[in-house]
């Protein structure tokens, strides 16, 4: 999923569970929205692939989407569908030789050659 496939009505979540509903086209730009309370951010300030340019706790995470044309009007959401999910990230803290790396985002397929030459 990208910033341009989001629609007004979609509600997203964030990294660590703010639900919010996505409002193309406002007077304020193409924004966010915390239904019932006061926050809000701005898709501007969204990469492409919906990470946040300042914050990784405002990570986009889940996307749902509901067939009720008013559902995003509600503050009781839980009857929409989960339509798109970030994969998880994978950090792994390797030493070889007394030296320590860092591998990151690294595939299912690595990990199972990994476990191979161990």
């Amino acid at each position: 999923m990208e910033k341009q496939d989001l629609r007004t009505g979609m509600q997203v979540e964030q990294r660590y569970g703010t639900r919010k509903v996505v409002l193309l086209g406002t007077m304020a730009g193409d924004v966010i929205v915390e239904v019932g309370g006061n926050g809000y951010g701005k898709l501007s300030s969204y990469s492409n692939d919906l990470t946040a340019n300042y914050d990784n706790e405002f990570d986009i995470m889940k996307i749902y989407e509901s067939s009720e044309p008013s559902s995003y009007l509600i503050t009781n959401f839980g009857k929409e569908d989960l339509i798109w999910e970030r994969t998880p990230e994978i950090e792994i803290n390797i030493k070889i030789n007394d030296k320590e790396s860092t591998l990151k985002d690294i595939s299912e397929e690595t990990l199972l050659n990994i476990r191979k030459l161990s």
